[in-house]
């Protein structure tokens, strides 16, 4: 998502609106599997420590909690707020998500951030990552269409 660069901010308001459009136009079954995961260059309105950002950034987050999707950092880590940016004083920020749909709720079982690309210089962020049970019935599971082309 674009940064609260003043001079990006239209950009901002309409990448936003156009993202929640697509996603609501989404059949209720869909939305339930999504996954929805990024760079969102805002906080939740209760993050802590608390920053100063626009109502539609707030709104944006309290729109998808809305529509069922959920962080699932918070989900698998109740009360734990983790930062996966800092500015140049130090503060940190949640700019990170890994927003699911309620079907994937009860399959989430680790949600992370690994600071260490960060602290690396790989990255200004830190990685996310998460891990949900999903069994797939190995009849659905084709094997790849070149496997010489393969790593391994």
């Amino acid at each position: 998502m674009p940064s609260n660069d003043r001079t990006k901010l239209e950009r901002k308001k309409n990448f936003v609106a156009t993202l929640l459009a697509a996603v609501e136009q989404i059949p209720t079954a869909q939305q339930a599997r999504l996954v929805l995961a990024g760079d969102i260059n805002s906080v939740r309105r209760d993050h802590q420590p608390a920053h100063r950002f626009l109502p539609f950034e707030y709104d944006f987050h309290d729109r998808l909690e809305a529509l069922g999707l959920t962080d699932l950092h918070r989900l698998v880590n109740p009360g734990v707020q983790e930062h996966s940016w800092f500015g140049r004083g130090g503060a940190g920020y949640q700019y990170d998500y890994l927003y699911a749909g309620t079907a994937l709720h009860d399959a989430a079982r680790t949600c992370a951030y690994d600071q260490q690309p960060r602290l690396d210089r790989l990255t200004d962020h830190a990685a996310l990552s998460a891990a949900l049970d999903l069994p797939i019935p190995a009849s659905q599971i084709a094997p790849p269409a070149n496997p010489a082309a393969t790593l391994f």
